[in-house]
């Protein structure tokens, strides 16, 4: 009969001599004190290790996305990270990389939105020229229509976008994890049954954190290449949510793009959100 020494530290549920795991709730047994050497042999087999369940999940998401998010909704809990877990990660590496080249992600936003910014300009030129269209120089002084100077209509979208994406970017933790809820309940909507919006929230964390994998690389890629490198990010995101949920559900092509636009559809609006979010925050800033 064995003899009881001690508790777990983790339940508090008597344990038997010699005892490496609880049998109540599975935590390993440590007896001595924590150590440099123990932090860094903990990180390098539970992170960097070759049976890691971090890696393991990163790759079967990339490979059979479907089987992982199966799996933790039918109780599989050791085999892969924690949803949240996964997706805490993927945040924490993409705000680190993000916020160190700052700058750099401004200047890339900034050629991004361009093109938009010059039709906008280009909009707002034809109104105005609509606007005074026959009318005299003392006509347009007598009614006050201000002239329309397009640089500095320009100079100040480009300022007010700038200063958006660093409020996005200061907020970018918040904004992720206020975010998965509305995707999960996009995703039920779209998708539906046999899954509840609980496993959806759960679908939409391991998804967006291979999202922000992506995100984070073609971000990288294009501080060494062209700015528009980045924008492959997008497709990517667009192309990954489709991909994982068309094996998840089995969807033919046809029945892919039919959800694809319902998604993309009402996911488009909490983006349109974001940005107005950052430009106005950042109009008052200024």
């Amino acid at each position: 009969m064995s003899v009881i020494k001690k508790n777990c530290k983790n339940c508090n549920s008597s344990l038997p001599e010699n005892s490496n795991f609880c049998d109540q709730c599975g935590g390993k047994i440590i007896g001595q004190r924590l150590s440099i050497k123990q932090i860094l042999n903990d990180v390098g087999s539970k992170v960097f290790g070759l049976d890691s369940t971090y890696l393991r999940t990163v790759k079967d998401m990339l490979s059979r996305p479907q089987e992982v998010l199966s799996a933790f909704v039918s109780g599989v809990r050791k085999r892969y990270l924690h949803p949240l877990t996964f997706l805490t990660i993927a945040a924490t590496l993409a705000i680190i990389f993000f916020n160190f080249f700052s700058d750099d992600f401004v200047k890339i936003s900034a050629t991004l939105n361009a093109y938009t910014v010059e039709a906008d300009v280009n909009s707002q030129q034809k109104k105005y020229d609509k606007k005074v269209e026959g009318l005299s120089s003392s006509a347009i002084d007598s009614l006050a229509i201000e002239p329309f100077d397009a640089e500095a209509y320009r100079k100040k979208s480009m300022t007010n976008i700038e200063k958006g994406q660093r409020t996005s970017l200061k907020y970018f933790n918040l904004l992720t994890f206020c975010l998965i809820p509305f995707y999960s309940f996009v995703s039920f909507l779209v998708f539906g049954k046999p899954y509840n919006f609980a496993e959806h929230l759960t679908f939409n964390a391991y998804i967006q954190g291979i999202t922000f994998y992506g995100t984070t690389l073609f971000f990288l890629l294009s501080l060494v290449t062209h700015p528009l490198v980045y924008f492959v990010a997008m497709i990517f995101t667009v192309v990954y949510y489709s991909h994982v949920f068309a094996r998840l559900y089995q969807l033919n092509l046809g029945q892919s793009i039919v959800k694809f636009f319902k998604f993309v559809g009402i996911a488009l609006i909490p983006f349109a959100l974001i940005f107005l979010f950052g430009v106005v925050v950042g109009s008052l800033k200024g």
